[in-house]
């Protein structure tokens, strides 16, 4: 127990929490709870506002209003509280010097090597930044080799899904509308390559479970259940002609 007289003279007096605390060997938290119990106005946290230094117009007006915050270790409404308080316009900011645009040349082989790699290994081969990167290609205009989101981007469109093929089997070959043929096998010889590149490549006729008659693509709506299309991640859905052509891009022959 402590003594209610001697805590409210203390108290009244304008002794802190913390030297009450000292004094009468005690926490805060009693202390607060003391004073509550004795009736004792509730004292509140009184906010101390630093006063702007003599010497702040002419830091100021040398070093500017950036230098003069970390001059002073202030905040930034400190920095205008002092400017309103003192009558000084703030100055504007200093801008930073900008460097000039480094003028970049076009390695010997870049025609040869930019179409072969990506974007990063472009950047590990002769040592510039992605931006370079990006302003050789702008330049040139010789595109680095896509990626797999790249190629995503470029899938055909549903209502190209839907589309009719433009070739029809035709005993061991397919017939194009132009007269032109492929063997039939082409299509699962491209997918076959196309494994080594993307994570899935599989029909989209194939049966979802053995002894089911229903496919992968009557589940997504695809089609004649699927036939004569193949599904590329990320690509998407496309037809064998579509396939066919992808994997020549990525250096399939047939």
């Amino acid at each position: 127990m402590i003594d209610a007289e001697a805590f409210r003279q203390a108290y009244e007096r304008g002794d802190s929490y913390l030297k009450l605390c000292e004094d009468f060997g005690i926490t805060e938290r009693q202390a607060r709870k003391a004073a509550w119990s004795l009736g004792l106005a509730t004292r509140r946290p009184t906010r101390t506002r630093r006063i702007a230094p003599d010497d702040f117009p002419e830091v100021v007006n040398r070093l500017g209003i950036t230098k003069a915050r970390a001059h002073f270790d202030v905040a930034w409404d400190t920095i205008y509280r002092w400017c309103g308080e003192l009558n000084i316009k703030p100055p504007a900011r200093r801008p930073t010097k900008t460097r000039p645009r480094k003028d970049i040349e076009v390695p010997a082989d870049w025609a040869e090597v930019a179409p072969t790699k990506f974007k990063v290994e472009l950047s590990v081969h002769y040592g510039l930044s992605s931006r370079m990167i990006d302003r050789l290609i702008e330049r040139t205009g010789i595109r680095s080799r896509k990626t797999v989101h790249e190629l995503a981007r470029e899938r055909p469109s549903k209502e190209q899904h839907q589309r009719p093929l433009c070739w029809r089997p035709s005993g061991s070959f397919y017939t194009f509308r132009n007269g032109a043929e492929l063997p039939r096998s082409t299509p699962e010889a491209a997918a076959q390559f196309l494994r080594r590149r993307y994570a899935n490549v599989h029909r989209a006729d194939i049966r979802m479970k053995e002894g089911s008659a229903e496919t992968w693509g009557d589940r997504r709506g695809l089609p004649d259940h699927g036939k004569g299309q193949y599904y590329v991640h990320p690509v998407g859905v496309v037809s064998e002609l579509d396939l066919v052509m992808l994997a020549v891009r990525h250096g399939f022959e047939f």
